[in-house]
């Protein structure tokens, strides 16, 4: 990340990352066969630690301030690194599972989502039989698609605008 972040990603080469990582070329080659790989996976580390951190941060909140953190952390995400965001967000579009790794063994978007809609969907009592698998797999979808969007056209302003109203469409489920 610190090659990604120092040089920006097109400018970024194989061998700065080796260099910097102060490994040998076969290693890094052994782990990663393309730069995009490298970025993509670079990205989806840092990733993690919001994604894990979604169902957490429910505490005593309710759903609705727990999403507007959740949108507050990816924005800064966002920004921060942008151009590893992209190659990160197309691996995560390709693999049609808006989680970065569907495997069981790491981190999902829509998994943490999950478990996130299903303890508010008990903390604050909703209505018998709401479906909260559906509703957190259409808010990590929706999430997803603004995320795309804001990396086309880099208009914070209305990045920050939509996600606030993708909160509020989630605010009381019924």
């Amino acid at each position: 990340m610190a090659c990604f972040d120092s040089n920006g990603y097109e400018a970024t080469t194989m061998s700065m990352v080796v260099e910097a990582s102060g490994v040998a070329r076969a290693t890094v080659y052994g782990h990663f066969s393309s730069k995009e790989e490298l970025a993509a996976e670079a990205a989806r580390v840092q990733l993690d630690a919001l994604i894990k951190a979604a169902p957490a941060m429910l505490g005593a909140k309710t759903l609705a301030s727990t999403l507007t953190t959740f949108n507050r952390r990816t924005v800064t995400w966002l920004r921060k690194n942008a151009s590893v965001a992209e190659v990160y967000m197309r691996h995560i579009q390709a693999q049609a599972d808006y989680s970065a790794r569907p495997e069981q063994t790491r981190p999902s978007l829509r998994r943490a989502l999950r478990a996130l809609f299903a303890q508010a969907a008990a903390d604050e009592a909703w209505p018998e039989g709401c479906d909260t698998e559906f509703l957190a797999d259409s808010f990590a979808l929706l999430w997803f698609n603004l995320c795309m969007q804001w990396l086309q056209s880099r208009n914070d302003a209305l990045l920050e605008q939509r996600l606030q109203a993708l909160v509020r469409l989630f605010e009381h489920p019924t």
